[in-house]
């Protein structure tokens, strides 16, 4: 026991002391006017670097001077040959302290967020008064309530639909259930949380679901669902001819969603050992599907 207890503390150790920071959403790197920076001459532009590419159509950068009025020329635009930044015009700045406030959508993630900072021109930004709510610290939006059952049901679905054919071959063998309702139900729950989760992000963006949609950022979300059309093919072909290979084609087309989803979070993100942090996760998925057949 004693033994058992050194090796479990230092394994808890080395987990503790061992692990990278873990970092996800488009927060900023850096930016030019830095935060706080001091500058003798007005800038021409404001430029931000993120940790995660955003979507242009979807990002905003608005830049304040002290009494809230918007002193920007245009809207944000990308950087070329700068997949990481973006940038916005200045009009002419005068003496004083300038607020900028910035809202992104992450193209890997389709998370969005949002923060301010401020510079100073001719006057040192430390310690100034700033336009009331200009400031605060980066922030991400929590999960809706129709995102989070949204997720729910498309984990669930895809869950049900891979472990049919676990189920089939290593359970039941010969003598398989009577599948033909559970598996139109549990592809109907996972359309259903993908739909769930669209309008959701639809209603944190603030945007029409078009745009939306049309948005680079969002080309996850519709990989999904035509990964999703795909399931739904097998299931109907498994409802007319049931049988091994139908159910293979179910279990193959969910695992394959499974996949798509896990390029479309925190894991197919990492910018070193991306495919293997996919791989990971996607296992972790299909021993979920596994665990619940």
């Amino acid at each position: 026991m004693r033994r058992l207890a050194g090796a479990a503390l230092l394994a808890g150790a080395l987990v503790v002391f061992l692990a990278p920071p873990a970092a996800a959403h488009a927060l900023v790197r850096r930016s030019d006017p830095a935060d706080n920076a001091f500058l003798e001459k007005p800038p021409t532009q404001v430029v931000i670097s993120f940790t995660e590419p955003p979507d242009p159509g979807l990002s905003v950068i608005h830049v304040l001077d002290s009494a809230g009025r918007s002193v920007e020329r245009g809207k944000a635009r990308p950087v070329p040959g700068e997949p990481l930044e973006l940038r916005v015009g200045l009009g002419p700045l005068g003496d004083g302290v300038y607020t900028v406030t910035w809202r992104t959508l992450s193209k890997v993630d389709g998370h969005v967020t949002g923060g301010s900072f401020s510079f100073g021109v001719g006057v040192s930004p430390v310690g100034a008064a700033l336009p009331k709510g200009s400031f605060r610290p980066p922030t991400t939006p929590s999960p809706t309530p129709l995102a989070a059952v949204g997720r729910w049901a498309l984990y669930w679905g895809l869950a049900v639909l891979a472990s049919a054919a676990v189920v089939r071959f290593l359970v039941f063998q010969d003598r398989p259930p009577n599948h033909r309702v559970v598996l139109p139900i549990a592809w109907a729950l996972s359309v259903a949380g993908l739909v769930a989760m669209v309008l959701a992000e639809r209603s944190t963006v603030g945007v029409s679901l078009g745009s939306l949609l049309s948005s680079s950022a969002d080309s996850q979300l519709l990989r999904q669902g035509v990964g999703l059309a795909v399931t739904g093919l097998a299931v109907g072909f498994d409802a007319l001819r049931p049988g091994r290979i139908s159910l293979v084609l179910v279990g193959a087309a969910a695992a394959a969603t499974m996949w798509l989803h896990t390029l479309a979070g925190h894991a197919g993100a990492a910018a070193s050992m991306r495919w293997f942090n996919v791989g990971v996760q996607w296992l972790h998925l299909l021993a979920v599907a596994v665990w619940i057949g």
